[in-house]
Order: structure tokens, then C-alpha cells, then sequence
């Protein structure tokens, strides 16, 4: 039963975001067309600074839920009410609130700073601070419902952002803003997730009023404080290229370069998804000791998102022009290293589980850092010496980089390897050689979708087989119970 609780539920989250991403999407040509590359510079850069605020403003509180969820417990498990799990949700929110108070507090005091260090305006730092607030509190929201595998609560806040994003979007940016159409996608991309967060404080606080604030939220400060230089960190390492190239360059070439992560939308949705149902699924088999299972299961994970990125590597210099068309071709220079970089970055995602898992958060930080660091680094001296393209190749080591510090890091802590080790390198070494061939056939279609199908077929088959060892590994258990 729980088995096919977690099944269904990983294939909800993927079915449902591809859903969702899918409206996205197919919007992308609209967007693109209906903005200049450098307003589509400029709107990407605002993301950019939203993704900095939202890990400085949310505390990364989140990431401690997994853990809170075992130390306070539900009140149907024993816990005590109002020092049980749901008050501690309630006290979460509560700290993003008064959190965000104090920096829209600092926005309005300190304006003329902050505009002269962000180079936007003062609506759009007000709107940097209240998307940011919204999204703390939707990501708090989601990290809850994937602890039991409640994936419909997710698609649903999930389903009003995306449709109310895009609809809102088009109207304003033909309406009220047809002037300065970067402000009208970004205030209709605003509007919808700060509706969808006051529905969630709202409707939290009538199940669950905060209590013990202090003693609870003195722990889960503790637990995610180290976390937010680490969020800071990945979001350099996702972001600060097109913050870089938008100061070094222009924000027309920030524009071009960052629509090629459109593509990598592609394989972020799977990844995400997966990624909801794999961090409690491991919580819970970490905790019986079950490493059979972990192994087994983060193999098929791990291969699976290599046939899909392959893939998406593979076909990624059609889906850039059919999307993007004339004005952003030279996105397909750059969209293959920032794809093969990708898989890296959710490869993370599977020795990372050890380090949350057993609190240590601060060698999250530190591992995280120092890639990011190098990523700065790099990508200064690059940018300078051959151009922005060569940002997607700085970002792609430094992913790689990434990878292997908390792979390490998470062997050190539980003093052996809990994944298979010849297929985490051999992960690695296969996307890097696809990499490199799609470069090479980059004129030759039909070269690159023989390829394509060559992954397929090579998956299927392993995919097959490994299924049918399951099912006799579980056969002969079934039947040892049974004599």
C-alpha cells in the first residue's frame, strides 16, 4: 500500500507539473515575440534578484520541515497539541511574515540604494519583495504537502499560479503597462502567487494558530540558517551568470542567453517532480536501514534522468528555434552545456538527502559555496576573455563541481557510499560524451535523433530487466513469508 502511495504520488507530481510547465511552455514564442531581448533581459535579471530574496526573506525554513516532521510529530502519532507538527507549519509562516516585514521595511527606507545597486526602479524592488514573501510561503506550502505524498494540494495552488500567471500577464502587458511590457509580466507574474499565499496563511492559520513561536522556531532557525547561504549559493550558480552578463555585457545579451533556459525547463520538471517524492521516500527508508532499496531505487532515478537529459540534449538546437526563432538563435550556442550542466545539478539532489538527513547543514553551505565561488570566478574571466557564451561552459564545470563536493561530503557521513557508484560515474561520463557528440552533429539532425532513439532502446532494456529482478527479489521473499 505505501509503495503505491509513492508511486502514485511521483507520477502525479510529473504528470501534473508537466501539465503545468506545458502551459508555460507553449507560451514561451508568445513572450518572446511580444518582448524585446532586452526587456526578456531585464525580466530575467528580476528573476534572478527574486530567487536571491526569496532564500534571505523565507529563511530557507522549509528544508527543515522533513526533519521537524519526525522530532514534533502529529498529534494523531502523540505529540502534544501546540508543540505538535501543524503548529510548527503555522510558526514557519509566521516567521516568513515577520521576516518579510522587515525587509519591505528596508526596501522603502533605503530606496534610492537599492536602486542604485540593482538598476531596477522602486515598484520593481517592492515587487522583488512581495513575489518573494509569496514564494516562501508557496514553496513552505509544497514541501508540507510532499512530506505524505499529497500531491493534489500541491497541483492545485500549483494550477492557479501557472494559468493566473500567463492570463495575467498578456492582459497587462496589451493593457496597462503596453509601454514598459517587461512591468506588465512582471506584475501579472506577481499577482497570482501572492494571492495563492494568502490563501495558505489564511487557511493554516484557521487549522493551526502559531504557539511556542520561541522554543520551536529557535530550532528550526538553527537547522535552516546554515541553509540560506547554501540557497544563496545555488542561486548563483543558477542565475548570476545572466546578473553578470546583463552588468558586463548588456541585457540584450542577458536576454539571448537566458532563453536558453527555456530548455532546460524540460528536464527541471521531471527532476522536481521526482525529487518531491524521492527526499521523503529516502527519510523513510533511511530510518529502517533499508540501503537495498536506496540503492536500487536512486539507480533508476539516476539513469532515468540520463535518457531524458540526453534526450533534451539532443533535440535541444530545434526547440530553440522553433520557440525562440531568429531573435534568439544564438541561444543554441549555449543551450547544450547549460542542459548537460542541469542533469548535474539534480544529480545533486541524490547524496545531498544524507547531509539533510542527518542535520548537517552546514557542510550543505560550505560545498555549496565554494562552488559558487568558483563559478564567480570563473565566469568574470571567461565573460572578459571570450564572450557570454562561454558563461554556460563555466556554469556547466561549476555544476559538475558541485555534484562531487556533496557526493564526498555525503560519503564522509555515513562512512561508505549509499548509491551505486558505477552508475553515478558512469552517469557522468556518458552525459558529458552525449554533450560533446551533440556539439559535434549540431548541423545534423538526423545524426542527433539516431541517438535519441539509441538512449531509448538502451533504457528500455535495462529498465526491463531491472523491473523483472524486482519481481522476483519480492516473489521469493512473498514466498518465504508464505513457508
Amino acid at each position: 500500500m505505501e509503495t503505491d502511495k509513492v508511486i502514485k504520488a511521483g507520477i502525479g507530481y510529473t504528470i501534473g507539473n508537466y501539465f503545468l510547465k506545458g502551459l508555460s511552455f507553449f507560451t514561451i514564442p508568445i513572450f518572446a515575440r511580444v518582448l524585446s531581448t532586452e526587456d526578456y533581459g531585464v525580466v530575467n535579471i528580476f528573476g534572478a534578484y527574486e530567487g536571491f530574496l526569496f532564500v534571505i526573506v523565507g529563511l530557507a525554513i522549509h528544508s527543515s520541515f522533513k526533519n521537524a516532521r519526525y522530532k514534533y510529530r502529529y498529534e494523531s502519532e502523540g505529540a502534544i497539541t501546540g508543540k505538535d507538527y501543524g503548529t510548527y507549519v503555522s510558526n514557519s509562516y509566521l516567521l516568513i511574515c515577520i521576516n518579510a516585514g522587515l525587509w519591505l521595511t528596508l526596501a522603502f527606507v533605503f530606496s534610492s540604494f537599492w536602486i542604485g545597486v540593482l538598476k531596477i526602479n522602486t515598484f520593481l524592488i517592492i515587487l522583488l519583495v512581495v513575489n518573494s514573501t509569496a514564494n516562501a510561503i508557496v514553496t513552505a506550502y509544497n514541501s508540507d504537502a510532499s512530506l505524505n505524498y499529497e500531491y493534489k494540494k500541491f497541483l492545485k495552488i500549483s494550477y492557479f499560479n501557472a494559468i493566473g500567471n500567463i492570463v495575467c500577464s498578456l492582459v497587462l502587458m496589451f493593457t496597462v503597462f503596453k509601454d514598459e511590457r517587461y512591468e506588465g509580466r512582471i506584475v501579472g507574474t506577481v499577482l497570482p502567487i501572492t494571492f495563492a499565499s494568502i490563501y495558505i496563511l489564511i487557511k493554516q492559520f484557521i487549522e493551526k494558530k502559531p504557539k511556542n513561536f520561541s522554543s520551536m522556531m529557535r530550532w528550526g532557525v538553527k537547522y535552516s540558517i546554515p541553509i540560506v547561504p547554501h540557497g544563496i549559493s545555488q542561486i548563483v550558480l543558477s542565475s548570476f551568470d545572466r546578473i553578470m552578463i546583463g552588468n558586463m555585457v548588456s541585457p540584450d545579451a542577458a536576454g539571448v542567453y537566458s532563453f536558453a533556459y527555456n530548455v532546460f525547463v524540460i528536464l527541471q520538471v521531471t527532476a522536481t517532480s521526482i525529487d518531491a517524492v524521492w527526499n521523503p521516500w529516502f527519510y523513510e527508508q533511511r530510518e529502517v536501514q533499508d540501503f537495498a532499496s536506496i540503492k536500487r531505487v536512486s539507480s533508476i532515478y539516476i539513469l532515468f534522468l540520463l535518457v531524458l537529459s540526453s534526450i533534451v540534449i539532443l533535440l535541444s538546437p530545434e526547440l530553440i528555434k522553433i520557440l525562440g526563432g531568429i531573435k534568439y538563435r544564438e541561444s543554441v550556442g549555449c543551450v547544450i552545456p547549460i542542459v548537460c550542466g542541469g542533469f548535474f545539478t539534480f544529480l545533486y539532489n541524490i547524496p545531498v538527502a544524507v547531509e539533510y538527513y542527518h542535520e548537517k547543514t552546514n557542510y550543505i553551505s560550505i560545498a555549496t559555496i565554494c562552488a559558487a565561488c568558483i563559478n564567480i570566478v570563473t565566469n568574470y574571466i571567461f565573460i572578459e576573455i571570450y564572450g557570454y557564451m562561454s558563461a554556460a561552459y563555466t556554469t556547466l564545470g561549476t555544476y559538475f563541481l558541485y555534484f562531487t563536493f556533496h557526493y564526498f561530503i555525503a560519503i564522509k557521513i555515513e562512512g561508505k557510499s549509499l548509491f551505486s557508484v558505477r552508475i553515478i560515474w558512469g552517469a557522468s561520463f556518458i552525459i558529458l560524451i552525449i554533450a560533446l557528440m551533440a556539439n559535434l552533429t549540431i548541423n545534423c539532425i538526423v545524426m542527433r535523433i539516431l541517438l535519441c532513439l539509441f538512449c531509448i532502446i538502451v533504457f528500455a532494456l535495462y529498465a526491463n530487466k531491472k523491473i523483472a529482478l524486482i519481481y522476483k527479489a519480492q516473489q521469493k521473499l512473498l514466498n518465504r513469508r508464505q513457508s
